[in-house]
């Protein structure tokens, strides 16, 4: 049986990286990116009006989506979400009702991207399936992601709730009442954090949540045909690199800014948003390529 082991995840890095190579998927990389830029504006309007409309409230549900999407962008090159987020606010604070024609049309709009997705897969895996039900998975990657964003924004209110409730309940108010020497007790625990700030200040609640998205998305793409294990692997090295990548494209920035400057004016950040956009699905596809090699490794 094929057994897992460091020497082994190292050399199906190393095949991953050369298949990425061979098989040229820079070039789906960058098919994907541009639609990426034609769907961002129907997705996140998509996603900030259904998830406003859930949580109670469209303008909290933006600022915390644009918040949480300017921490997946090197800090020098966010002038791209500000300028998404001016055109999304537009439609968000009209006075139309957002209807189920509405959606579908969104919807419908955003589905080019996840083509692009579908298109690189089969090129990868040589899977040339494409009746209805594979090409409309996206929908169901929408409602994966619009999950995944609920959670995000949820789980952190969530903490905070069950930390008073700890710190704070009927329980405690009982003892209190019936034992006054152990006030000054639980006012101390009341007083004690938890590590909860430490926690919420991180981007820990975030990662974990990725990492579980993408490690079904991978499983879900590859029609479940490869281990749960293997699709994590392939889940790790996307989101390691993601934030690695995030903090490395600061470099690339700093030595490529005054020529970006020079070509490109006061948009320049808008190029590097464009060139980030493009180096993430590199990593995505790269991901993919790695959990193909473990799906083509035969059981001995």
């Amino acid at each position: 049986m094929y057994h897992l082991s460091m020497k082994n995840f190292g050399i199906n890095l190393l095949e991953a990286w050369y298949f990425f190579r061979e098989k040229k998927v820079s070039i789906l990389a960058s098919a994907s990116s541009f639609y990426v830029m034609l769907s961002l504006i129907p997705l996140s309007l998509l996603l900030v009006r259904a998830l406003g409309i859930f949580l109670g409230d469209v303008d909290d549900t933006r600022v915390k989506l644009f918040a949480l999407a300017s921490k997946l962008f090197p800090d020098t090159d966010i002038q791209i979400l500000n300028t998404l987020e001016e055109i999304v606010a537009g439609p968000l604070y009209s006075s139309a009702p957002f209807t189920y024609m509405n959606f579908f049309f969104l919807a419908f709009a955003s589905l080019s991207f996840f083509s692009s997705i579908w298109t690189g897969l089969a090129i990868i895996t040589k899977d040339q399936a494409k009746n209805l039900w594979v090409r409309m998975k996206g929908l169901s990657i929408i409602a994966g992601t619009f999950i995944l964003l609920m959670l995000i924004i949820l789980i952190p209110a969530l903490i905070r709730s069950l930390e008073e409730i700890v710190k704070n309940n009927f329980v405690i108010s009982l003892i209190k009442d019936y034992f006054p020497q152990t006030t000054d007790f639980f006012n101390y625990v009341a007083s004690m954090d938890f590590g909860v700030n430490f926690i919420l200040s991180t981007n820990l609640i975030p990662f974990i949540l990725f990492l579980v998205y993408f490690t079904i998305l991978y499983r879900w793409l590859f029609h479940w045909k490869i281990k749960l294990l293997h699709s994590f692997l392939g889940s790790f090295i996307f989101v390691s690199a993601l934030i690695i990548g995030k903090n490395l494209f600061y470099w690339y920035f700093y030595f490529a800014r005054e020529t970006l400057k020079e070509n490109y004016g006061d948009y320049y950040t808008v190029i590097v948003g464009m060139i980030w956009i493009f180096v993430v699905m590199c990593f995505f596809f790269y991901g993919a390529c790695l959990c193909h090699i473990y799906n083509t490794k035969k059981e001995e």
